[in-house]
């Protein structure tokens, strides 16, 4: 079966669950008491793989509590921006939903961990649940993946060499100095 790239748009690949769960805030109230309202919740879901599609999660978009904070940024979900991504929601069209449940159950900004599993891998940066490898930029939601690439390409140009082989910098250390 040959598998294309996913679409990552609001309108496409994006799964809607609604529940409606009680109102059960008065616990100790007689039966009749209880409210009864159904308060809804709603829960994005969507698929996110490396590009070897060695490894793939499905992860959980969810409007965040107004004091939840992030643990990559420390900085509270609701409010929160990458610097070179201002005001871009990850879904444009519900710019609440701005944080991302991993299968293990950890939550980050939605913006900051699929930053992290681009320019990274994708592990849970709290327990190390899933892939060494990065996020396949085509699950990046098209709106701002140009944007991210470009900022992950940028970095990674930055990042001297022997961040990502130690051995070679200490061969290139030792190495003699040529006279000319």
């Amino acid at each position: 079966m040959i598998r294309g790239p996913p679409v990552l748009s609001s309108h496409l690949s994006i799964h809607v669950i609604s529940y409606y769960p009680y109102n059960m805030a008065r616990i100790n109230a007689p039966a009749n008491k209880l409210s009864k309202t159904p308060q809804p919740q709603t829960v994005h879901t969507f698929p996110m793989r490396t590009s070897s599609d060695e490894y793939a999660i499905t992860v959980e978009l969810r409007i965040p509590s107004a004091d939840e904070e992030c643990p990559i940024t420390q900085e509270p979900m609701l409010t929160y921006d990458l610097e070179f991504l201002q005001h871009v929601a990850f879904i444009p069209e519900l710019p609440l939903f701005r944080k991302l449940t991993l299968p293990c159950g950890h939550s980050f900004s939605a913006m900051a961990i699929t930053y992290h599993f681009l320019k990274n891998s994708m592990q849970c940066p709290l327990c190390r649940t899933g892939s060494k490898l990065p996020l396949a930029p085509l699950y990046i939601p098209e709106h701002f993946r140009a944007d991210m690439q470009a900022k992950v390409a940028v970095e990674r140009a930055q990042v001297p060499l022997c961040t990502f082989n130690p051995a070679l910098c200490a061969l290139i250390i030792l190495a003699p100095v040529s006279d000319r």
